[in-house]
């Protein structure tokens, strides 16, 4: 019979990086997931504004029993910023939404419309209902 510890110590090195990878992906992800939101674009000129749109999308503030998302208040206050900022010369809408609020749609769209920079969007996995109404406004 071979001997098998040479398998075993190969299996567990990478049975080793593997568990710290998903240590090191957790942190990250709790690192970057807190946070007001709030996008600083710098006056560099040339900029891109990368606006995420992850989650369903409400009028108001999700409840305690909902999963996470974004309000129309948020990404108008975000499309202003980035609107408003002469370093930023175009929008990338981040969208990954499985939709929401028509009612959200409309308001974000009706935003987009009045911005004089170009406006992007980038649907990731999903951008169902609402979130495909806003896509196509820009």
């Amino acid at each position: 019979m071979k001997n098998k510890k040479p398998l075993f110590i190969i299996l567990g090195i990478i049975g080793g990086f593997w568990i710290i990878s998903i240590i090191l992906a957790a942190i990250f992800g709790v690192i970057y997931s807190f946070g007001d939101n709030s996008f600083d674009f710098s006056s560099k000129s040339g900029n891109v504004a990368v606006i995420p749109m992850h989650g369903a999308i409400y009028v108001n503030e999700p409840g305690s029993l909902s999963m996470d998302g974004v309000t129309s208040d948020q990404i108008i206050d975000q499309l202003d910023k980035a609107s408003n900022d002469p370093g930023v010369k175009a929008i990338i809408l981040d969208i990954n939404s499985p939709g929401g609020s028509g009612v959200a749609a409309d308001e974000i769209s009706q935003k987009i419309k009045t911005i004089d920079i170009p406006v992007i969007s980038v649907i990731r996995d999903s951008g169902a209902s609402a979130a495909y109404w806003i896509a196509t406004s820009t």
